[in-house]
């Protein structure tokens, strides 16, 4: 037990906080050292500090103006000027170097298995220096590094907390710049897009799936206020922008589309019975996965009982398209090429009567 010196009642040790210079306790409480402390506060802010126009300095003992201080809390400065705080620290950079025993704080040098690493001034982690960005600064011939004195991990978390603390001061900058170099500004979001597609669609679709009743509520308020006329408009814009880039591209676009034909033949064969059954008007259209009804038939042709390859493998319409069948699974059966063919229109009886 202690007694504090400012309340007077005795209370555990571990109420009294330690004083490390001296290697034991206040005379006081924490609570009492902490009323103390808000009233030093209060009285403060009712009389500030004035700033004096001079101050001597600790270290040099030299008087100077105050402007040669660096601030510290509000309405006192630093206890050394600005020149003997420069020495300090190179004094303790000199004291790193001469303690570290590979000689290299901060400096790129090769480590034992003869990889050029350098050690990172914040996290004091030795990594290769394609970890370190290039100091464009660099002077051959003086002693500042060539690389940066932190790694780029470091410096984008810094940066990303810096961001984080100043939202908006750096939302601002980033608005004026792209209004004073709209060129540059437009030419960074493309390159921007072209590098990052997959991120910008799963973006999009996130966006997309957060705000969809605020979204579709817009598309509706704007769909609403069309009339015919601008929908007309509309249409023929569109078709003339679609006739002049197939009229500059053909080339590209026939290149694109005989790539996509030979790349995915199970889609295109997949877009061929579509297209004909939207012909013929069938009562009933669907996707239909190719791959799954194959699998489903187990390769085996319906009409001769043989086993399809890949080659001729197809799919028939057990009622045909011309006598009113739907375009669904349920309708659709494998069948080979050659008895594919030779069945045309016929229902399956009377191909094999």
């Amino acid at each position: 037990m202690k007694r504090c010196t400012r309340c007077g009642i005795e209370k555990p040790e571990e109420t009294f906080q330690m004083q490390p210079s001296r290697g034991c306790r206040y005379a006081k409480c924490r609570e009492c050292r902490t009323i103390e402390q808000r009233e030093w506060r209060a009285k403060r802010k009712q009389n500030p500090p004035r700033k004096p126009e001079t101050k001597t300095c600790k270290r040099c003992t030299m008087t100077k103006s105050i402007s040669e201080f660096s601030p510290a809390t509000p309405g006192y400065f630093h206890a050394c000027c600005k020149a003997c705080e420069v020495d300090i620290h190179r004094e303790k950079r000199r004291e790193q170097y001469r303690n570290d025993p590979t000689g290299h704080f901060y400096r790129a040098f090769i480590n034992e298995d003869g990889i050029e690493v350098k050690r990172c001034s914040f996290c004091h982690a030795e990594k290769p220096i394609s970890e370190f960005y290039i100091n464009h600064d660099w002077v051959k011939g003086s002693r500042t590094s060539r690389f940066d004195g932190r790694c780029k991990e470091c410096r984008k978390a810094i940066k990303k907390l810096i961001y984080a603390n100043n939202p908006e001061r750096y939302r601002a900058i980033s608005r004026d710049w792209a209004h004073r170099h709209p060129d540059e500004h437009r030419a960074k979001y493309q390159r921007w897009n072209a590098t990052n597609k997959e991120h910008l669609a799963q973006y999009r679709r996130k966006r997309r799936a957060t705000h969809r009743e605020r979204l579709l509520a817009y598309s509706r308020i704007y769909h609403s206020k069309e009339t015919p006329e601008f929908r007309r408009r509309q249409y023929e814009r569109s078709r003339d922008y679609r006739q002049e880039y197939s009229r500059i591209n053909s080339d590209r676009m026939h290149a694109t589309s005989r790539l996509w034909r030979q790349t995915f033949p199970e889609k295109l064969a997949e877009k061929e019975s579509r297209r004909r059954a939207r012909k013929r008007n069938a009562p009933r259209i669907e996707k239909i996965d190719r791959p799954a009804i194959i699998e489903r038939d187990k390769w085996m042709c319906y009409l001769c009982g043989c086993i399809c390859t890949s080659e001729n493998v197809t799919l028939d319409h057990v009622i045909p398209l011309a006598r009113g069948g739907s375009h669904t699974a349920d309708n659709l059966r494998v069948a080979c090429h050659s008895c594919n063919c030779r069945k045309g229109v016929r229902p399956p009886h009377d191909f094999l009567a």
